[in-house]
């Protein structure tokens, strides 16, 4: 059940920085979990009684700093931390290997270039290039979107081995059901067929803007992250094969860096 923020309490008698504390200690318990933390866990980890360590999961989880899965109903940490730490996102492994690949992507698609990050059933913008245009599409590094509506995102879904593929589809569309951003959610799985038989995806979201993702693998093969090359509709376009190509040939190369074969 969502809970709103009025109606989050405070804990009777503590003090704002005793619970602040406890609230940053609960988020490093559940940042130490990379499979996810129950709230009895977060009880006993943190010597918080269930009750209270259920309100400020809460409030966490309200403002967007974690997410309960639905599968499970764990606690995991969400791609928000991420707009708190800018200066931090230079240092970023996958950052730093991807840029040299990004900047030629730009060059040679000459629109505007995404690298995302996978973050459960979401994609986290940790990087863009935008051409010397006078019309492009333009973004925010911290962007937070559900993967069924990104291209990048769908490119993730179909990267996925295909045992699990379904499983990681039918948490998409159970956190997309609730969603204001949903695109071609009937036919997603048909979207990412067709991602698979061409290495990349596409979305249409009815904003005269086109948009190409692939998906970044890790050595064991498991995709990590996307990027993707976005254009005014009219500039890229009907066939879009040859920004598939493109975004192809980056994420390839990206994953090379990270070991990928």
């Amino acid at each position: 059940m969502a809970v709103r923020d009025s109606e989050v309490e405070p804990e009777t008698g503590a003090s704002p920085v005793r619970t602040l504390a406890r609230g940053l200690t609960l988020l490093e318990l559940i940042a130490g979990e990379p499979d996810g933390v129950s709230i009895t866990e977060l009880a006993s980890g943190s010597g918080l009684d269930k009750g209270t360590a259920w309100r400020l999961v809460a409030a966490l989880r309200d403002r967007g700093y974690v997410r309960q899965r639905t599968g499970d109903r764990r606690y995991v940490l969400t791609g928000k931390l991420l707009n708190l730490s800018q200066g931090f996102i230079g240092r970023l492994d996958l950052r730093s290997a991807a840029r040299p690949h990004l900047e030629r992507l730009r060059e040679r698609s000459r629109e505007t270039v995404h690298l995302a990050v996978l973050d459960g059933a979401t994609v986290v913008y940790i990087d863009h290039l935008e051409p010397d245009r006078a019309v492009r599409v333009r973004s925010a590094v911290g962007n937070v979107l559900p993967l069924h509506v990104t291209a990048m995102g769908r490119a993730i879904l179909a990267a996925f081995p295909e045992s699990s593929r379904a499983q990681v589809l039918a948490e998409s569309r159970l956190d997309a059901s609730h969603d204001h951003l949903v695109y071609d959610l009937d036919r997603l799985a048909e979207a990412v067929e067709f991602a698979v038989a061409r290495g990349w995806a596409t979305v249409s979201r009815q904003d005269e803007v086109s948009r190409v993702g692939a998906a970044i693998t890790e050595a064991s093969g498991r995709p990590v992250g996307a990027v993707s090359v976005s254009g005014p509709a009219y500039r890229m376009n009907g066939d879009l094969s040859w920004a598939g190509d493109l975004v192809r040939e980056a994420a390839a190369a990206i994953s090379a860096e990270l070991g990928a074969a």
